[in-house]
């Protein structure tokens, strides 16, 4: 076994009785209701409960705490709780002074219907419930039914143990066994309030047993061993009231007498045992309860509240320990296990058994300020200080200075060679020290200060001078570690070569950095270290350890920085600044010097191994509230945590806050949190030491909660669970209301444009009526028109005695009249009949005008006259006006009528020789008629209404006709009509 490893295990095994631990207390602040803690427990999810005594039942999560009582919990008794069971498969049993009840995670509830007494203790058996009541002891069964066993009234039953094969009652007066459905009496003790099996899963093992005067291992009936947990100085430990196991397999005894006593039995007897008061910083001196948590960390409740010792190797020792002065700027192992310390104010020594030993002044011992302490290969004691070199000697303290060649100087660090002698770092250069002389190293270095020097594994010396540079030693000169200017910007304040021949640097504002022979690292603050000024730094294959103002810290270097444990004034300890290069190490521990004593920290070479805490999501709430219920939107609610699952919130229900919290943590304060909802943030939000996120008019989706934490102090990355909800879009977003809303418009479209054609058809049947009717009224017009000039053409024939015309005239007036008759049932006619109606119209005219002018009807040979139609009676009222205002005042003439079919359209042209418009008009004038030609004006309408009813391109022109000089030469009119089928123009 090494000397290292000697003096690790001595250290840690010391019987430091006067030591100072770290104690975090929990009290209102962080609402737990009374001081008076009766019992702890945790859950599956890391949340710790907490029986009070008058305060009820708290749920704490590290930073607060959730309170049941009789006033906002149905089902609780009382507000008195004594024991608490977490079981998995059935929830939280809470023992009260009115009796037994269990919390499922929403409700509390008296499943058993047991006596409503006071609850001492209770456990299982192979899924059988045992309460124990003050006096009897009632067992549930798998199926509910109960058994019972009553006491004599003058034994008070105060605690239980269930181990492999056995069921131990304690008891006011020893301890009993169950024995098949009997109890006996298996020891005779006073006050058994603690009972433990150190093996609960080997049959027939000792049990410990805590009782009134102390703690006895029981090892058959009826013998047990006295004073189990008093070995050493330490006395007996009584009235313990709880015993558990840690995670490294030390027993913790918590009395309500003597505060916490822990036993390592893989430590010599001798050093086994380490007392826990008062005085070493125990919070809660007056123990009702212990609980290891899942992370490993001892929880104490007692008369005076609730306590967690934060880590149970990590302690300081100070000048209330004996210690000559707080501020340490020197530590040392001696290779006998003594820690050396040196200060403002002496030097002292702690011995592995834990006694201290100071030296000042008084002693021989130089004043001034102590910067180092080493041991040599012979086990000598040197002590740098501002007044020269001490070597401890067996009776006192022995100085080297100006006499021994060393001048006027300070000396800052000690580095003994392993050629021999020791290296010496003033403020006068460096310097060699052997066989009681003083040597200069190098002349040429004697005007600069040096604050730290070490020897390499080559056998070359480093050093470190006041302004920042660090200098390597090369042959019988010195060259500088890296570039000057770098150096001098970086400002060193601290370095170590390892095994590997790496230098690490610790810096004045600029972090921690490294130089091998591939790479150049650092890491600062802004990367996760506790400060950008290392002023102490030890290193140990890539395991780095680093002093600051702010705390001490671990780095872990695997191709890149890591981080393990982590110590500052955050974990509740108080001071924390570290002195320069005042850093030691042994195989099991990590020594720093401060200005507040010294802090002794384990070391975590399985960093990888600690058990993380958990981080937890605790509340969701609406709008700053808890809704009465959640069964409005969710399928369930998590038992334990609150949490609704498979949520799906209404659109208006979009303003959350999400809290949450880190369990089982050193310090949750120290973390820092970040958390994300996605896909409403891509990025993580910093949320630093907050444990609520709050989201505001959040849209309709489907979103995913996440949070993350950094803890400093394990090192460990903390993740929630993703929390998955939906917030539902408003119902005129669904897509069920978007096919309503197009079904419902699309029938107000198809209805509107229904509505609408009927009313445009009836309007369109209407106008066709009134067209209709005004057609029929036109052409009735037209007809006494017709008649008239007929019937004063047959009295003309009668009144000149010309009865042969006149018969004849009747004849063709007949025919006319019988094909007039027949077209007026028709909107349209055939061009043909129109045609005949012509050839009528004009046999009677020229027997009226006694043949005086001449017709002629041209027919388009490509026009079917038979096949295409138009208005009845349309051409019949130009042809009238040709005869009668173009051809008659001359007394004779030509009018020609042409059908032709041009570009889909029928044009007809009325076209005479006669006198024209224009000297027809005058003729009319001087003669004194002032007739108005009815015909022409009813033929333009008759054509208005044929275009404005059937649609296409229609037109009436009528054009004068002039000869080579200018004369009137006759009148032309055109008529033009949409060409149609006979069919599609049909009534019907």
């Amino acid at each position: 076994m090494s000397w290292r490893l000697v003096i690790a295990f001595l250290f840690l095994g010391l019987n430091l009785q006067a030591q100072q631990y770290f104690f975090q207390t929990f009290g209102q602040d962080e609402g737990i209701p009374v001081s008076t803690i009766n019992d702890i427990v945790e859950d599956d999810l890391g949340f710790m409960w907490i029986a009070t005594e008058g305060g009820g039942l708290a749920r704490f999560d590290g930073l607060h705490s959730q309170v049941f009582n009789t006033e906002n919990a149905a089902g609780i008794p009382s507000n008195y709780i004594t024991r608490l069971h977490f079981k998995t498969e059935l929830g939280l049993l809470i023992g009260t002074d009115k009796g037994l009840v269990l919390y499922n995670g929403f409700t509390f509830q008296d499943v058993w219907n047991l006596p409503k007494e006071r609850v001492v203790a209770f456990t299982f058996v192979d899924e059988e419930l045992f309460v124990v009541y003050r006096r009897s002891i009632w067992k549930v069964a798998p199926d509910s039914t109960t058994t019972s066993w009553d006491f004599e009234d003058d034994v008070e039953l105060m605690s239980v143990c269930a181990t492999n094969s056995d069921l131990f009652i304690g008891a006011s007066n020893g301890v009993y066994r169950k024995n098949g459905e009997e109890w006996e009496k298996w020891w005779n003790g006073t006050n058994v309030r603690s009972i433990f099996d150190p093996n609960p899963n080997e049959d027939g093992s000792a049990i410990q047993v805590g009782a009134a005067d102390d703690v006895y291992l029981i090892l058959r009936k009826g013998v047990g061993l006295k004073n189990l947990s008093s070995s050493g100085d330490g006395g007996a430990h009584p009235d313990v009231r709880d015993i558990v196991l840690d995670s490294r397999g030390r027993w913790w005894y918590g009395s309500y007498l003597n505060g916490l006593r822990r036993y390592d039995s893989q430590l010599p007897e001798s050093v086994a045992e380490t007392r826990i008061g008062e005085e070493q910083g125990l919070t809660t001196p007056k123990v009702r309860c212990l609980h290891v948590s899942t992370d490993g960390r001892i929880w104490i409740g007692g008369l005076t509240g609730l306590s967690r010792l934060v880590e149970p190797d990590l302690f300081r020792i100070n000048k209330s320990d004996g210690l000559a002065d707080d501020r340490i700027h020197a530590v040392a192992l001696g290779s006998n296990g003594d820690l050396w310390m040196g200060g403002l104010s002496g030097l002292s020594r702690r011995k592995y058994r834990g006694d201290v030993e100071s030296f000042t002044s008084s002693s021989g011992l130089p004043r001034g300020l102590i910067f180092d302490v080493v041991e040599t290969k012979s086990g000598d004691i040197y002590i740098a200080t501002e007044n020269g070199l001490v070597r401890r000697t067996r009776t006192g303290f022995r100085t080297y200075g100006e006499e021994n060649g060393l001048g006027n100087a300070f000396i800052f660090d000690l580095e003994p060679l392993s050629s021999g002698g020791m290296a010496v770092a003033t403020t006068e250069g460096i310097y060699i020290f052997a066989n009681g002389r003083f040597r200069v190293l190098d002349i040429n270095l004697t005007t600069t200060a040096f604050t730290r020097i070490q020897e390499d594994n080559l056998g070359r010396l480093w050093a470190l001078d006041i302004e920042g540079r660090i200098l390597q030693q090369q042959g019988e000169g010195w060259k500088n570690a890296f570039k000057e200017d770098l150096m001098l910007r970086i400002s060193p304040a601290t370095f170590q070569v390892d095994q590997e021949g790496t230098l690490w640097m610790g810096t004045n504002g600029h972090g921690l950095w490294r130089l091998d022979s591939e790479r150049l690292d650092s890491i600062t603050a802004s990367q996760g270290l506790i400060s950008d000024n290392v002023w102490s730094l030890d290193v140990d294959a890539g395991d780095v350890w680093i002093g600051t103002e702010s705390g001490i810290q671990n780095i872990v270097w695997n191709r890149g920085w890591g981080f393990g444990a982590r110590v500052s004034n955050a974990r509740g300890i108080g001071e924390t600044e570290c002195n320069p290069h005042a850093v030691v190490r042994s195989d099991e521990s990590i020594i720093f010097g401060t200005n507040a004593g010294v802090i002794v920290a384990p070391l975590r070479r399985d960093n990888e191994n600690v058990v993380p805490g958990k981080l937890q999501l605790t509340a969701l709430d609406l709008y700053f509230e808890q809704p009465e219920t959640w069964s409005l939107w969710s399928t369930s609610v998590q038992p334990w945590s609150g949490m609704p699952q498979s949520l799906e919130l209404p659109w208006d229900q979009n303003y959350l806050r999400f809290s949450y919290a880190a369990l089982q943590v050193a310090d949750p304060l120290s973390l820092q949190y970040q958390y994300k909802m996605s896909p409403l943030n891509s990025e993580w939000t910093a949320a630093e030491g907050r444990t609520e996120a709050i989201y505001t008019s959040v849209p309709p989706g489907k979103y995913t909660f996440e949070v993350k934490a950094f803890d400093p102090i394990s090192g460990k990355s903390l993740y929630s669970e993703p929390y998955t909800f939906v917030i539902r879009s408003p119902f005129w977003k669904t897509w069920w209301f978007y096919v309503i809303v197009g079904l419902v418009l699309a029938a107000s479209v198809w209805l509107y444009i229904r509505v609408r054609f009927q009313r445009i058809n009836a309007r369109l049947k209407l106008e066709e009526e009134r067209n209709d009717l005004e057609r029929r009224a036109l052409r009735l017009q037209m007809n006494p028109h017709f008649v008239f000039n007929a019937l004063d053409a047959i009295s003309g024939f009668i009144f000149k005695n010309e009865p042969k015309e006149a018969v004849k005239y009747l004849n063709n007036f007949a025919k006319l009249m019988r094909l007039m008759l027949e077209s007026s049932r028709e909107h349209v006619i055939p061009v043909h009949t129109e045609i005949q109606l012509l050839e009528n119209y004009l046999a009677l005219e020229k027997l009226r005008f006694s043949g005086s002018f001449e017709s002629e009807i041209i027919i388009d040979d490509d026009l079917d006259t038979y096949g295409f139609s138009m208005p009845s009676m349309m051409v019949q009222p130009h042809v009238e006006n040709a005869i009668l205002h173009g051809l008659r005042p001359t007394g004779g003439g030509k009018v020609t009528i042409t059908f032709t079919e041009v570009e889909g359209s029928l044009k007809c042209v009325v076209e005479d020789n006669g006198v024209g418009r224009k000297k027809s008009a005058e003729l009319n004038e001087k003669s004194g008629r002032t007739h108005r030609s009815l015909a022409g004006e009813i033929s333009r309408r008759r054509v208005e209404l044929f275009e404005r009813t059937f649609g296409g391109r229609s037109a009436v022109i009528t054009e004068d006709l002039y000869d080579e000089n200018g004369d009137a030469a006759g009148t032309r009119v055109l008529l033009q009509l949409p060409l149609q089928s006979v069919d599609e123009w049909d009534d019907e």
